[in-house]
This record gives C-alpha cells, structure tokens and sequence, in this order.
C-alpha cells in the first residue's frame, strides 16, 4: 500500500511541476528576432559572446573551408577590436532587416560577419591556396 502512496505523491508532484512551469524561448533558445529582442542590453553582450565563442571554435573534423572560415572571423574580429557588446549591436542592427526576423542569431551572426569579415576569410583561404568566397 506504501508503494502505490509513494508512486501517487510522485505522480502528483510531476504533475504540479508541469502545471506551475513557465513557458521559455523553445525551450530556452532565442531562436528569432522577437526572442532576441525580448533579452535585456547585457543578456543580448553575453549571449552574443557566446555565439562568438561557439561558432569560431575550429574542431579537429571541420573541413579546411570551415576552419578558415573561422580563423578569417577570429583575425578580423582582434584587428577591428570588436568586442561582444559591439557584436550584440550588430545582431541588433541587422534583425532591422525583416529578411532576417525568422533567423536565430547564430544565424545573423554568421552572415553579418561573413560579410564584415570578408577580407580577412579570403587572406585565410588564398594563404591555404583556396579561391576567395
């Protein structure tokens, strides 16, 4: 008898937690331009940072293409001095492009510093002795 009170508490605990959960981005993720928009000034710098960290770290099976792809970024992002705040606004500037509402940042952020850091992927790929993007 113990058992199945047991197993009911355990049932109806479930049952409160699921009930009293708040709803979140997808599950935590700003997947969009109005999650992105909804995250505070230093919430935008911090996730930013992360997205930068992420996406230019160079894996041991990432193919050549990519990992010079990031290195281009990496360069570019110490020469200009561009600090996560500084990516943050650049998210922030380019989500003003309605073509990019759907996208989540990581997306934004690789197409807004390919773009930006254009120059400095072609130096990484021409040096390897593969053609400019």
């Amino acid at each position: 008898m113990k058992r199945i009170t047991l197993r009911s508490r355990l049932a109806m605990s479930a049952l409160a937690a699921c009930l009293l959960a708040q709803p979140a981005h997808s599950a935590g993720y700003v997947n969009n331009r109005a999650n992105w928009q909804s995250l505070s000034g230093e919430a935008k710098i911090g996730y930013a940072q992360a997205i930068n960290d992420s996406l230019n770290y160079v894996f041991a099976d990432d193919s050549l293409a990519e990992a010079l792809g990031k290195q281009g970024r990496i360069t570019c992002l110490i020469a200009n001095k561009i600090t996560a705040a500084q990516l943050a606004d650049r998210i922030s500037d380019t989500y003003k492009d309605d073509r990019y509402e759907a996208l989540a940042p990581s997306a934004v952020y690789i197409i807004r510093m390919t773009q930006e850091c254009r120059q400095f992927i072609n130096k990484a790929r021409m040096d390897f002795g593969l053609a400019p993007q």
